[in-house]
Order: C-alpha cells, then sequence, then structure tokens
C-alpha cells in the first residue's frame, strides 16, 4: 500500500510491505490514539493554498473511493487491559464490518511500529527521480 507521509512540511512517498502477523502487540500492549480525517474524491492538493507544517505526521492514502488522512499517536503507557475483542490473543471481528477504521489502517507511518518488534509491517520510502541524482 502506497503513503504520502508528510515530514518536516514536505510531502513523501512510502510503500508499506507486509502484512499483519497477529502478533498482538499493537492490541494489547500500547495505548494508540488516532486521529482522522477523511473525505471521498479527491486528493489533497498544493495547489500553493497549503501549509503542509500544519499536516506533519499525517498519512494520506485511498482506500477504494476514500482518500484518508491519519495520524496514530502511540504512547509509551501500557493498557490495563488488551482490547476487549481478542479472543485467545487473536481478534474476533478482523475483517468484519464491526473491525474499526483504527485496526484497519494500522500502521500508516514508519514511527507507528518503531516500538513493536514483532510487527509484520516495514515501510520503505520511495525515491523519486531527482532525489537518486542528487
Amino acid at each position: 500500500m502506497e503513503f504520502t507521509i508528510i515530514e518536516d512540511g514536505e510531502r513523501v512517498k512510502y510503500t508499506r510491505e507486509g502484512r499483519c502477523n497477529f502478533c498482538g502487540e499493537c492490541c494489547c500492549k500500547n495505548v494508540i490514539n488516532v486521529n482522522i480525517t477523511a473525505g471521498a474524491g479527491n486528493e489533497k492538493t498544493d495547489g500553493g493554498e497549503t501549509d503542509w507544517n500544519d499536516w506533519n505526521g499525517y498519512s494520506e492514502f485511498r482506500s477504494q473511493v476514500v482518500w484518508w488522512w491519519m495520524k496514530f499517536n502511540v504512547h509509551d503507557e501500557m493498557r490495563e487491559e488488551p482490547c476487549c475483542k481478542l479472543v485467545d490473543g487473536r481478534c474476533s471481528i478482523w475483517k468484519t464490518d464491526e473491525f474499526p477504521a483504527v485496526c484497519r489502517y494500522f500502521p500508516v507511518h514508519p514511527r507507528d511500529i518503531e516500538r513493536f518488534e514483532n510487527c509484520g509491517f516495514s515501510f520503505r520510502r520511495v525515491v523519486n527521480e531527482e532525489e537518486e541524482t542528487n
């Protein structure tokens, strides 16, 4: 899946690779809050009006017909209890209509998985031709 991530006021492309391996670290251990802005239709574009510094840390991606803008905040504090939807350490609502967006799209930024040693996802920065020649 391809993401545009806002870093220091610049839009940078990343590809998320891998898949969830059900390690449970994100739903069992750390507290995760999410900021979500979603809009159907067009990608947000910089027509000279957008101050991308206001969007630092957000990721933009398209899922079906919706462009999402998300920013997860993974906290150092630990959950008192694991997610109530876990049964025997596995998600009981995975890929159902009940499966929330926070779980469906996590992770959307390389920093989202920094503290999860066993996460099956990784991110690769997409280098454009201009960067390769510099």
